[in-house]
């Protein structure tokens, strides 16, 4: 009995030890694309790119986003966004994660034995090495299934990422762009053009295809994601839209299109309060703005308050008679 009492015990202090050597990996990613890269380099440990709901550290290059609660981990991951590297300093990169928290909690067992530590202290560094053991063997098979994160792309893990990097010639699961000179930025506007046709032709997931390469090669522009969580939120993925509206949001606070959008998804996800904080703070960027005005009168339907509503919606469509959504929300309020 013992003996399982030993083994749960060791799960245990695993489970709590777990968020540390996700930061540790992450950080062992982090520190060589800080010197090989001269752009910023964002680790995000206990999400795949979720930037809600963590806290937010900024030391120079280096961003740190953090989820507040360990039960909600789901991983890590490091990005840089920077120059293009070579093909070896690229595979660094890659393998530095798994190998920093070896060597790290290798090196604390070592100076453990040595000076003798105290019996718990040895015991936790000792499972940290068995842990990182367990991690290298793990993050070095490779694994052709991918994790889709929350920006709509698949991460691989390292072992996956480096043949991945050998065979194509670039970076898979560490994302590096070029250095934004013209000619990327051009590049990227391409796309961005594409999705904006695409949405015109009414194919909202051919225009996320294009979004999402236009984000691929200039991640720091609030109108690529706005138009790609718009069109998420058109095919009824509130969800998924609120998060790339966070993005926008998060790049630029004055984005009043991305406050109001994200506005009408939370009141589709009936988060009434937080829907009417964004579009009010929309409405106070741009007053003129018929879309706020028309979601904050969706709002008040909502909240079963109907002459307010009638007004607001009826001041949109004064404003543009044309404008989705106006009309129905007016039908459905003859009933009321």
């Amino acid at each position: 009995m013992k003996f399982i009492y030993v083994i749960y015990i060791i799960v245990l202090i695993s489970a709590i030890l777990r968020p540390i050597t996700i930061a540790l990996h992450e950080i062992g990613h982090a520190i060589p694309a800080l010197i090989f890269t001269k752009g910023n380099v964002n680790v995000y440990i206990g999400s795949f790119r979720d930037v809600k709901n963590c806290i937010k550290l900024r030391m120079g290059r280096l961003h740190i986003f953090i989820k507040y609660s360990p039960m909600q981990f789901t991983g890590g991951l490091c990005d840089s966004f920077s120059s293009e590297l070579s093909i070896f300093k690229q595979v660094v990169i890659l393998a530095s994660g798994p190998l920093f928290v070896f060597v790290f909690s290798f090196v604390l067992t070592y100076l453990s034995i040595v000076y003798e530590w105290p019996d718990i202290p040895k015991a936790l560094v000792m499972i940290l090495l068995i842990s990182s053991v367990y991690d290298l063997f793990i993050d070095f098979i490779p694994k052709k299934k991918p994790v889709v994160n929350l920006d709509g792309r698949d991460v691989y893990n390292d072992g996956q990422a480096i043949i991945n990097l050998i065979k194509n010639k670039k970076s898979i699961s560490v994302d590096y762009s070029y250095e934004m000179g013209e000619h990327i930025i051009d590049l990227s506007k391409q796309f961005a053009q594409a999705g904006y046709d695409r949405f015109m032709q009414g194919d909202h997931l051919a225009a996320i295809k294009e979004y999402s390469k236009a984000i691929e090669i200039n991640d720091q522009s609030s109108v690529y994601y706005n138009n790609r969580g718009y069109s998420y939120q058109l095919l009824e993925k509130y969800e998924r839209s609120i998060f790339d509206f966070n993005r926008a949001v998060d790049l630029d606070n004055k984005c009043a299109y991305a406050l109001n959008n994200r506005g009408l998804s939370l009141l589709m996800l009936d988060r009434f309060d937080e829907g009417m904080d964004d579009i009010l703070k929309s409405i106070n960027i741009d007053k003129d703005y018929v879309y706020a005005v028309r979601n904050l009168g969706i709002c008040y339907y909502k909240k079963k308050d109907y002459q307010m509503a009638r007004e607001l919606l009826n001041k949109a469509i004064e404003k543009d008679s044309s404008i989705p959504l106006v009309h129905d929300y007016l039908e459905k309020l003859e009933c009321k």
